[in-house]
């Protein structure tokens, strides 16, 4: 006889699916969250793997039930919003579908010809021949396949989740995996903050600083995330341990199995006291089909009988409950004995003939072929009258050995665990810790120990909204267990968990760091106006323009900054760090109540979880509340659910409580853990191996209509006796669907997870390739064999992935940079022999200097020499060249070897990253700078108002905008520009003024250039006029600066400083003291504002006042030397006073 049969086959192959599905889970943080493309393939490849393999068991010997949860509905549709923003529309189709992506190509792509600054802005000077062949809705195809390449991934592990983790011994084990992770994450956070090197795991060259991650997140506040979602299982591993205890052992003193035995043989006894056989027992509830999903061994030996926690919970009203298979496997030992020498058949052996799996598993048999549902409605009264009867042939054993049980309960309370049952408040709370610890064991103290690590991991971080999501969702866990009747225990259970990480993170000293983070909200105003609710203001303003359907997924970074007047350096949010502005702007309306909807339906799924009760669903629930509402405060302030790591693990924790609810929605909740009751470890049993159990089994399932797995039944059979379960029936949770539309789903999801695999594997070369590149550091790069193996990788890989702009964006940036040092290294080497030494003195004199203050200053010659080899230097001399009318000169410039060699692919590059995404501002200016070069690209005047248009408050392309205005003559134009870009900040001030040198007047410089702010002008004097040389022009300016203080706009303490520091250059002490007491009153903790005080006074003569302040510097700050010598002189200035004056 075979032993190894199709149902082994299709167990061995769902165990793999769980398994490896919880590896995954458990792995993909440790490799920095998965945020690289070249993990991403890799999990999307893992993900079509699981996906086969459930398609493989679909197509096995088995039928699972046809069931569509609900909430799947909405990520599909979520997916194909996504496909649609990436289909190409004709133009009248995209005037209907995309108008908003129409116009916005319109503006941004036309070529035309400005003459003259008067032209009208870029929407005037389209015509309808320039017109894009076909527009997708997305405004970045490219950025739109990634993002719905990680929904689709998210998709499948929700889906997987959802059909393969919901059974008892699933759920346990992905509780105990994600605890464990969770409690090794934060322990190792916080081993590496404590020993930080500046590299991940020691190893490797972090992103941005070693105080923005935590562990092995690139962000604390993904890492923040990530851990509230693992403190949810590790919360639902503790619950159910407990419930699952004192569950085991009920109140009364007497175990579920020992209530079931006795119900049991009760039934029996009245079965056959009224005649009745089994083959006529009929229930109105639903019968099972098995289930695939759950483990197949079904058998016990008998020293560990199987129990059905969730069984006996759900049915509190005495409904039929599953048959022990241990009475099965007496039964068949009976047969044997009074049949040794021949098998047991359904003639010989007719107490085992009749057994159906089902009926075995669930206490249900499924009905024969023939049979209805009529049948079920005539039987509804008999079973009515046996359940009545059941509940009054309780054995008078029984009763006495429940009353032993009470009297020994009041006779020693804290024994038998009845102490908090009687007595004053004080007793009973004192029977309750008693009861507690006295069962206290190595599982619960470990779970406890793990939740108050992971706690404790979340406080470490330092992530604002992680923390405040932590205390939110065990505040609003807390407030749904308290009430809900016998869960109360538990709501004090989230206040010790607080209380435990508050104390690991003030063991391992990271309380004032977190601290000195929630202080920044408060104290920081530079932090609000760069934080993310301006920036949200400025996105929305973009989602009228994409309402319904959103600008594509991934595209948010490519809208919002057209609306941003604010300059924030070297900052560009990627993301939204709030996932509802986010799904509005990139998902539109469409998009947005999707997610709300899946939010609605993952709450329902929670409700139905509680309201079914038992150990594994109230864990589950109780995880799933803490789980859902940290990610949904937690996901206002952060874009952790956009990356995989924690997108995977939300999608799972959703998709295990929405399979169990949907699933319980159409099965009774005996019927669900029943298979896995026999083969559980997780709670104390001991499953026999498959070979065992099926030997002893095997005879009575000759007829091969059901495996020992429980879960498959031969297409034969299936056809001819197709039960309920296979009847298209839908609830709220979950739908009937056809198994082929089911199966469809999943080979959609599969061909889904392939294709985003190869477009994840092309984005991980680019990525790769513009890793290696540094573009940021290779501004100041000179060397052309240099730059030419950087530039290579990204040449190679980008034909893989032809329309990644910013790939084509950087690649052009590369090459410009080519040209750069090519021609600095043909115009060095035109320099006379002379020069050249004379340059290699100073290049050591500057080298040396560097060495000693570690400020790069090349040597006035080197630094003209750079400037001459630039593409905006050629930009205006090819300008000049044109108001010379030099037209030969000119043809000679762009017909030059480095033009046709760099210049030329780096602007057929830029062309292509405008096609492609028309909303990169920096692709815009470059298109400007070589349009000198290229006459085919156009004016530069309609690519400079584009960039403005993008990026109006980008003070850096004001600033380059102005420099290009200026080589083309545009005088005016050039201040404006220049004018803008320091309202926004000073931070170009310096090189405004080194521009503007020898070609502006001091007076145009004031008037048109500087803006009439009072610290502006400030800042400028101080940095620029501050040589002795220029006293005279510096007190001029300083004039003007006080001018300008009354239209100044500033803060209080700022204001009185600013006019202050103006009145003390001018040596106007009197005017000046009153306006540093006013700063310093409203910042007494500004050392610098103090000691220009003190060092003004002492200048004043007020030696009494400078004392007074050196020494509250002096004593606040020791460690200064500087404070320590203001005081000493002060000290000695005061005491000179007095000396008499000595005439020679």
């Amino acid at each position: 006889m075979n032993l190894f049969t199709m149902g082994d086959t299709m167990y061995i192959l769902t165990q793999t699916v769980r398994w490896l599905l919880i590896l995954v889970l458990v792995a993909t943080p440790w490799f920095f969250g998965g945020v690289w493309a070249s993990v991403q393939w890799l999990l999307m490849f893992v993900a079509a793997l699981l996906l086969g393999l459930d398609l493989v068991t679909r197509f096995g010997d088995d039928d699972r039930p046809n069931l569509v949860p609900s909430a799947w509905l909405p990520i599909l549709f979520g997916i194909a919003l996504g496909l649609f923003q990436l289909v190409p529309l004709a133009p009248n189709w995209a005037e209907t579908f995309a108008p908003a992506s129409l116009k916005w190509r319109q503006e941004l792509t036309a070529d035309a010809d400005i003459d003259s600054p008067d032209t009208a802005d870029a929407g005037q000077t389209v015509s309808e021949s320039e017109t894009p062949t076909h527009v997708t809705r997305s405004m970045y195809p490219a950025a739109t396949r990634e993002y719905l390449a990680l929904l689709t991934l998210a998709m499948a592990v929700f889906v997987l989740a959802s059909v393969h983790l919901v059974d008892r011994q699933s759920v346990v084990w992905f509780f105990v995996a994600l605890g464990v992770c969770g409690a090794a994450l934060s322990f190792f956070g916080l081993v590496q903050r404590l020993s930080w090197n500046g590299k991940f795991y020691w190893i490797f060259e972090p992103i941005s600083g070693g105080v923005q991650s935590f562990g092995p997140f690139v962000n604390r506040n993904n890492a923040g995330g990530f851990l509230n979602l693992c403190l949810a299982a590790g919360i639902g591993w503790l619950v159910w341990l407990h419930r699952n205890q004192s569950w085991t052992t009920g109140d009364d003193g007497e175990t579920p199995e020992r209530r079931r035995t006795a119900r049991g043989s009760s039934q029996r006894r009245y079965r056959q006291d009224s005649g009745e056989s089994r083959s006529s027992r009929r229930t109105t509830s639903r019968p099972q089909s098995p289930d695939r999903d759950t483990p197949t061994d079904t058998t016990t030996d008998e020293a560990t009988p199987a129990t059905n926690d969730d069984a006996i919970e759900a049915s509190p009203t005495g409904e039929q409950q599953a048959a022990p298979v241990e009475d099965l496997m007496q039964a068949y030992r009976r047969s044997r004995e009074s049949s040794p020498s021949t098998p047991a058949s359904d003639d010989e052996s007719p107490e085992i003939v009749p057994v159906d799996l089902s009926t075995a598993y669930t206490g249900h048999r499924a009905p024969s072929q023939g049979e209805g549902r009529a049948d079920d409605r005539a039987d509804e009264s008999r079973r009515s009258a046996r359940e009545g009867h059941r509940s009054r042939s309780s054995s008078n054993s029984d009763r006495s050995r429940r009353s032993q049980t009470r009297y020994a309960m009041a006779a020693n309370p804290i024994s038998y665990g009845g102490a908090h049952r009687h007595g004053s408040i004080l007793e009973r709370i004192k029977g309750m810790g008693a009861g507690y610890f006295g069962d206290f064991d190595a599982p619960r103290l470990g779970s406890l120990a793990i939740v108050g690590c992971i706690a404790g991991g979340v406080l470490c971080t330092a992530s604002r909204g992680s923390i405040v999501a932590m205390f939110a969702a065990a505040l609003i866990t807390a407030m749904v267990l308290a009430m809900r009747r016998g869960n109360r225990g538990y709501a004090a259970g989230m206040l010790v968990m607080l209380v435990a990480g508050v104390g690991l993170m003030s063991w391992s000293g990271q309380t004032e760091f977190v601290q000195s983070r929630f202080q920044e909200l408060f104290e920081n105003e530079k932090a609000y106006e760069s934080g993310r609710l301006p920036n949200w203001q400025e996105a929305l303003q973009a989602w009228p323009d994409f309402r319904y359907a959103g600008s594509g997924l991934g595209t948010y970074r490519l809208v919002y900054e057209r609306f941003q007047n604010r300059y924030v350096p070297a900052t560009t949010h990627m993301h939204a760090e709030n996932q509802f502005v986010q799904s509005l702007v990139e998902g539109g309306v469409a998009a947005f109540s999707l997610l709300l909807l899946e939010i609605l339906l993952t709450t329902l799924a929670i409700v139905r979880l509680y309201r079914t009760g038992g150990p594994v669903n109230n864990a589950l629930a109780i995880a799933g509340t803490f789980g859902l509402t940290s990610q949904f405060i937690g996901g206002m302030f952060d874009f952790g659910l956009y990356i995989p790591s924690n997108a995977m693990l939300m999608a799972a924790m959703c998709g295990i409580v929405i399979g169990r609810a949907a699933l319980l929605s159409v099965w009774p909740a005996e019927s669900l853990d029943a298979i896995d009751s026999s083969t559980s470890t997780a709670s104390g049993y001991q499953a026999p191996s498959m070979r065992a159990s099926r030997q002893a089994l095997s005879p009575a399932l000759h007829d091969d209509t059901q495996t020992l797995a429980g879960e498959a039944k031969s297409r034969r059979v299936t056809k001819s006796r197709r039960s309920p379960m296979q009847v298209t029936r839908s609830s709220l949770l979950g739908l009937g669907a056809p198994t082929s539309v089911v199966t469809l789903l999943i080979g959609f999801l599969l061909l889904g997870c392939l294709f985003g695999s190869l477009e994840m594997n092309k984005a991980s070369r680019i990525q790769a390739a513009e890793r290696n590149a540094g573009l940021e550091q290779l501004s100041l790069e000179s060397r052309p064999e240099v730059l030419a193996a950087k530039a290579a990788p990204l040449q190679t890989a980008l034909p893989l992935r032809w329309d990644d702009a910013e790939a084509h964006r950087q690649l052009a940036e590369l090459l410009v940079q080519q040209y750069r040092a090519a021609t600095y290294h043909d115009l060095l080497i035109q320099q006379p022999p002379e020069v050249l030494a004379e340059l290699q003195a100073q290049l050591e004199k500057a080298n040396e200097a560097q060495s000693e203050s570690g400020k790069d200053s090349p040597p006035p010659l080197i630094a003209d020499l750079w400037l001459r080899s630039s593409a905006h230097h050629l930009f205006g001399v090819i300008h000049r060249l044109q108001q010379e009318n030099q037209t030969s000169d000119i043809e000679s410039l762009r017909q030059g070897t480095h033009v046709e060699q760099y210049l030329v692919p780096a602007g057929r590059h830029l062309l292509l990253a405008r096609e492609i995404a028309p909303t990169i501002p920096q692709v815009h200016y470059l298109l400007a700078e070589l349009s000198a070069v290229l006459p085919e690209l156009g004016s530069d005047q309609i690519h400079l108002e584009r960039t403005h248009v993008l990026a109006p408050g980008d003070a850096e392309l004001w600033y380059w905008s102005g420099v290009l205005d200026l080589g083309a003559g545009r005088t005016e134009q050039a201040c404006s520009d220049w004018n803008t870009s320091l309202l926004l900040s000073p931070s170009y001030a310096n090189n405004i003024v080194e521009s503007v040198r020898g070609k502006l007047t001091l007076r145009q410089l004031f008037s048109d250039v500087l803006p009439k702010q009072a610290d502006l002008l400030l800042f400028v004097i101080q940095r620029n006029f501050a040589q002795p040389e220029m006293e005279a022009v510096r007190k001029r300016l300083l004039q003007f600066a006080e001018d300008a203080l009354p239209s100044t706009k500033l803060p209080d303490a700022e204001y009185a400083y600013v006019a202050a520091r103006i009145f003390n250059l001018q040596e106007k002490f009197d005017s000046a003291i009153p306006h540093y007491e006013k700063a310093i009153a409203a910042k007494p903790t500004s050392l610098g504002w103090r000691y220009e005080y003190a060092q003004m006074l002492l200048k004043a003569k007020k030696y009494e006042a400078a004392i007074e302040q050196a020494t509250y510097l002096a004593r606040v700050a020791p460690e200064n030397k500087s404070y320590e010598n203001l005081l000493r002189q002060a000290i000695s200035d005061n005491n000179r006073k007095d000396l008499p004056t000595i005439n020679k």
